[in-house]
């Protein structure tokens, strides 16, 4: 366990399972944390990940956000009654080329251990990456 400058333990894990895998495709709805939409794109969008893990997702969007944007993302976790909502921060950002497609690196902020464990079970039923 790790605390913040709060006080508020979180844990940390290191684990193989942790890191983002090229080719998890998820469906997500992203929407920005101020509620606000902007000339460059729409308040919400429903897109899909390039790669996904606990520690954040690459998204293939059109419009990205500013890096250091705050989002809300929002995965449907399958055999859930709700979807998992996510805090997130816009790390880095591309334009579309002949060899990668336009988007967004997503950092999640720290996930309490509920949303860790249920991502990591999520993420197992995929299977290995293409």
């Amino acid at each position: 366990m790790q605390s913040n400058s709060k006080g508020i333990e979180r844990e940390r894990r290191n684990h193989f399972r942790g890191r983002s895998q090229a080719g998890r495709r998820v469906d997500v709805l992203y929407r920005r944390a101020d509620g606000e939409a902007t000339a460059a794109g729409p308040l919400e969008c429903t897109t899909v990940t390039a790669n996904i893990g606990v520690g954040g997702s690459f998204v293939l969007t059109e419009f990205p956000e500013s890096v250091g944007t705050a989002l809300e993302v929002c995965i449907q976790v399958p055999e859930q009654d709700h979807e998992l909502i996510l805090r997130a921060d816009v790390r880095w950002t591309c334009a579309s080329s002949p060899i990668q497609a336009a988007g967004m690196g997503l950092q999640f902020e720290s996930l309490e251990v509920a949303a860790l464990l249920l991502l990591h079970d999520y993420f197992s039923t995929l299977g290995p990456a293409c």
